[in-house]
């Protein structure tokens, strides 16, 4: 990003119509933090707003010298519930005039799980690709790294091969998550795990199955009835 003073803009997703939605959220908040830590160097609460496309939230930011940033998303919604996103960006010296804003992770609460679909066919089996980079660390210190393998059991005409999403996921404390993987609004695996020390890997139930792409991780970590969200984006092999 350039630096001098620029727009961030955050999409609001729910369920409803644009003006519902918008009446769910009671504030949306951005904090601008230096990648080394310290201070917020910004932390102002957004205006919501829409436009033919949706709801969205709008945060002017100025003031940022050449560095890189981490960018905490803290929206509370009419319960009380909160969700946040964390996201990393970079201010560089000379840069040019500021483009167009691209589109924003969706950031809101959590919807009740949707009736799992009818489970596809299996397809062949291909090569194993690298492991993706972790997950973001979000602002109470929850990350996660998802692995998505072909497994084959059995033999002759018992032979069976399927597709299995492993995900260990770190979080301070003893506590619930439960993680989904999804595109384009379609869920494609899912899984919950209690926390032990800070650490839980478990293996996803599989919906359908995943081709390469880059999907949506969205992580629910459960302490009593408070409940935070992280959600951000992965390449699956």
């Amino acid at each position: 990003m350039p630096g001098g003073t620029f727009t961030a803009y955050a999409d609001v997703q729910g369920t409803g119509t644009t003006q519902q939605v918008l009446g769910q959220v009671t504030s949306v908040k951005l904090q601008v933090v230096s990648h080394a830590g310290g201070a917020p160097l910004i932390d102002k609460a957004g205006l919501a707003t829409s436009d033919n496309v949706g709801p969205f939230v709008t945060v002017d930011v100025t003031g940022l010298g050449t560095g890189r940033y981490f960018a905490n998303w803290l929206l509370t919604d009419s319960h009380g519930d909160t969700a946040a996103d964390s996201d990393v960006c970079a201010v560089q010296a000379g840069a040019g005039a500021q483009g167009a804003a691209g589109p924003q992770g969706p950031v809101g609460p959590a919807g009740p799980q949707g009736p799992t679909g009818a489970q596809g066919p299996v397809g062949p089996a291909g090569a194993q690709g690298p492991t993706g980079p972790p997950g973001p660390s979000g602002k109470n210190g929850t990350s996660s790294l998802v692995k998505c393998v072909y497994k084959t059991t059995g033999t002759g005409r018992n032979r069976k091969t399927r597709q299995v999403c492993m995900v260990t996921v770190l979080s301070p404390g003893t506590h619930v998550v439960s993680v989904a993987i999804t595109r384009a609004n379609t869920r494609y695996a899912v899984g919950t795990a209690v926390m032990h020390a800070g650490k839980a890997r478990f293996e996803l139930r599989s919906i359908r199955p995943m081709k390469r792409g880059r999907y949506l991780v969205t992580i629910v970590v459960t302490r009593g009835a408070q409940a935070t969200v992280i959600r951000y984006r992965q390449m699956i092999q």
